[in-house]
């Protein structure tokens, strides 16, 4: 009895694909650093991941009800979502009840970004295992088929580039954890399951609208294919995509990204799109057998990067050359079969393109596309994403097509061979974003003036003019001053002007790049101000005559101006005994700016 239920366990699928854990903990700890898991460490944190870290900082400086994920910290005075600034909504609610747990200073990215390989590697084996179960191996051959599919999944290329510049999106284990719930819990004639993937796609927009929509094209393909074979009615194909779409939806209000969608075309739509190449070009990365192919089309580098790998092209190749016709129908079960993931590839390949077809630097052709459909499709103008979902199916295709066509001995070793030599060519873009990680900086300025002045509560709030989202070229400080401001208020608690989102709503625009007359425009006592030298120079006389004392910053790529009011500064005993007091312009009337080295 006891020996049987030992064996229960150990044949478990769910508990077999914790050995896939030795495999995802040593390449997350290899690529991220052990360093960047601690929580306390944000020496590294810079570029996008500045912009999710203080975007997460400001919003659990003050408290919230439950489904307010608003905050005036991050654009002072204005409300602003933080949706826009892609730091997982969802995430942010499940953690308000514990934030009081920890240092206010806190990072999760370098543990979330090992958390999400991890994850992908374990539901990656859970997706083959379930795959698979038709062919009535041995438990020893389900698993190995399983742990080779987990490496293809686990060392996905565009899942380890993505994690060089976007936290949310890097969640990929989401798409794989779609498609093991489709394998697992497919639609059929029932509502119950029509239901569980709807509240799935719910909790996946909460993480980002991008991956949500990826999630959809799974069931969505699934239903249609059923219906157009008659295996559902037109009623139950209908009322579930409606369903589908419902949860989506209210997810997408109720996290805020509706809201920070916008209205109108979005500029950049076929930009930053796939190209035609896109799945056999390594672009920068090393590649075993596929040189880098040129594009001409900059953007797609990054957001149209699809790489996917030799090892899988090639087991692909093989499967389609050997593949017995029969084997085309009934796939995995019913609903799941070739027709529905070629479907879900067809669907995600034309997306990524979007209406700019390139191929390589050779042709670009641009299909017209009605102004309401193109307003669209541009609320999603990274369109070079949206084949991550192709590419996870692309594994499970290529592996079924494996099994199909060759005997069990022949398969593993066919499996074996190509997890080598996807792992051997896709390795550069590991060592990439280990460089990657490795070069990063904070750019983070620890002042302890300013940081003495707020435990004194001498400060408000830190104004910035022109602030980033105005123009990233001539604001003070240069592009990077939403990250060097944004760390420099959080680290006081002070709400900031100052920020770099995804989209800039339009009454944010408004409002903070129309900026009062010089003529009417009078300081506060108790803002810190941080001024473009042009914008210092039109408001000299106003912020002296006023009572302000203004510090002169010699910056690597532009001048500019600290202003805090006389009396703030005087009241402080750190001021009162600084040596360096002169440094701070202390006319009044003069015209004249001192030019002093402030280091």
């Amino acid at each position: 009895m006891k020996s049987s239920f030992i064996k229960e366990k150990i044949n478990n699928p769910f508990v077999l694909a914790i050995l896939t854990l030795f495999v995802s903990i040593s390449l997350a700890i290899y690529m991220i650093g052990l360093s960047r898991i601690n929580i306390y460490n944000i020496t590294w944190i810079t570029g996008d991941m500045a912009q999710v870290f203080t975007a997460w900082g400001q919003f659990f400086s003050e408290n919230h009800s439950f489904f307010d994920l608003t905050t005036n910290r991050l654009s002072y005075p204005l409300d602003i979502s933080i949706a826009l600034f892609d730091p997982m909504p969802i995430l942010v609610q499940l953690a308000k009840p514990f934030v009081n747990f920890f240092f206010f200073f806190f990072q999760y990215i370098g543990i979330y970004l090992a958390l999400c390989i991890i994850l992908q590697g374990y539901f990656g084996f859970l997706v083959i295992w379930y795959s698979i179960q038709g062919q009535n191996f041995k438990v020893k051959d389900n698993f190995l088929i399983s742990l080779f599919g987990s490496l293809f999944f686990m060392f996905a290329p565009y899942t380890l580039a993505r994690m060089q510049g976007h936290i949310a999106l890097s969640s990929q284990w989401l798409l794989v954890l779609g498609i093991l719930l489709n394998i697992k819990f497919y639609i059929s004639s029932k509502y119950k399951n029509t239901f569980l993937h709807a509240l799935f796609l719910f909790v996946v927009a909460g993480f980002n609208p991008y991956l949500a929509i990826m999630a959809l094209l799974t069931p969505f393909s699934i239903l249609l294919i059923s219906f157009i074979k008659k295996q559902i009615n037109f009623v139950f194909f209908f009322t579930s995509c409606v369903i589908l779409v419902t949860f989506l939806g209210l997810s997408f209000y109720i996290f805020g990204f509706l809201g920070a969608s916008g209205g109108g075309i979005h500029g950049g739509y076929g930009m930053y799109s796939m190209n035609l190449l896109a799945l056999i070009d390594p672009n920068h990365f090393r590649s075993i057998i596929f040189p880098d192919i040129p594009s001409s089309i900059v953007e797609q580098y990054f957001e149209g990067f699809q790489y996917q790998g030799f090892g899988l092209l090639l087991i692909l190749i093989i499967g389609l050359l050997f593949l017995k016709k029969s084997a085309y129908h009934n796939t995995i079960n019913l609903q799941i079969s070739f027709q529905s993931i070629t479907l879900v590839l067809i669907i995600s390949f034309i997306l990524s393109l979007s209406n700019i077809i390139t191929v390589a630097d050779i042709l670009t052709i641009k299909i017209p596309l009605p102004s309401f459909i193109e307003s669209l499709l541009s609320k999603f103008r990274s369109s070079g994403r949206f084949f991550w979902i192709g590419g996870f199916w692309l594994i499970v295709l290529s592996f079924l097509l494996i099994i199909k066509s060759f005997k069990i001995n022949q398969v593993l070793v066919i499996l074996f061979v190509a997890s080598l030599i996807q792992i051997i060519d896709v390795f550069g873009v590991v060592n990439g974003a280990k460089a990657h990680f490795n070069g990063l900086k904070s750019k983070y300025i620890n002042d302890p003036f300013i940081d003495s002045l707020t435990k004194d509560n001498k400060l408000d709030s830190i104004m910035v003019i022109p602030p980033w989202q105005c123009d990233p070229n001539k604001t003070p400080g240069g592009v990077n001053n939403f990250e060097t401001l944004g760390l420099l208020a959080l680290s006081n608690r002070l709400p900031i002007n100052n920020f770099y989102a995804a989209r800039t709503p339009k009454n944010q625009s408004q409002y903070h790049c129309k900026q009062d007359s010089i003529f009417t425009f009078k300081p506060k006592n108790d803002i810190f101000y941080i001024l473009s030298e042009k914008e210092f120079n039109l408001r000299k006389k106003l912020f002296l005559n006023n009572g302000f004392r203004c510090k002169h910053i010699i910056a690597y790529s532009s001048d500019y101006y600290m202003c805090i009011y006389q009396n703030v500064l005087d009241d402080h005993t750190i001021f009162a005994n600084n040596e360096n007091k002169k440094e701070w312009l202390i006319n009044t009337t003069s015209n004249s700016v001192f030019y002093l080295d402030n280091g």
